[in-house]
């Protein structure tokens, strides 16, 4: 009789003991839980109130976290739109203007041939050695460093408007031997405006840097 009464309260027994220590262990938690919260060392409250602060504390943190993220989100989005217009403004390499000439008949026998963007004296030196091998007359030279230079030459003997075998060998020193001479029109025109040939230069040949 006695051994059956023990029987039966064993169970009851190891029941209330479980649920003192799940008790125990979760006060514990709520503590733990409240000494974290920034009011815990300054106020007492009762478990329930301690959860429901805990809730509140950890429901603004999520707030400003995910405020924070947004904030975070919108500093490299400026960032990066600056960098965009940085790389944008930036100064792109300079390209230098090809050079070019052309021929200009000024009156009956005078042609004015204009060379622009020839930053080398040398070609335009041996401009002038080919007209004196062309044995045409040069009447006056000017050199400008990547600007505007000119040669003034006569065609009274040598030359006439249907004569470019010399138009096309000055064409071939700037350009190149694989220059087509269909590329670039090799016809005489006048100029539209009037070039004053008293500002040219007589020989021999100067050289001017407008820097």
């Amino acid at each position: 009789m006695e051994n059956c009464l023990k029987s039966k309260l064993a169970p009851k027994l190891e029941r209330k003991y479980v649920e003192k220590n799940r008790r125990n262990h979760m006060k514990n938690l709520c503590n733990q839980l409240h000494s974290m919260l920034p009011t815990s060392k300054d106020t007492t409250m009762a478990v329930p109130d301690q959860i429901d602060a805990a809730v509140n504390y950890i429901e603004k943190l999520k707030m400003n976290l995910e405020k924070n993220k947004k904030h975070l989100e919108e500093l490299k989005m400026g960032l990066k739109r600056a960098q965009s217009l940085n790389q944008t403004n930036e100064p792109g390499p300079i390209t230098k203007s090809p050079t070019q000439i052309e021929f200009h008949e000024m009156g009956l026998n005078m042609v004015v041939v204009l060379i622009t963007s020839l930053n080398n004296i040398a070609t335009f030196n041996n401009i002038i050695r080919l007209c004196h091998e062309e044995d045409v007359e040069v009447v006056s030279t000017n050199f400008t460093l990547n600007g505007n230079s000119t040669l003034q030459i006569s065609h009274e003997t040598k030359m006439n408007k249907s004569s470019t075998t010399l138009f096309d060998k000055m064409k071939e020193l700037i350009y190149g031997p694989s220059h087509d001479g269909n590329d670039v029109d090799s016809q005489l025109h006048l100029w539209d405006y009037k070039i004053e040939f008293d500002a040219l230069e007589l020989l021999p040949t100067t050289s001017q840097n407008p820097n």
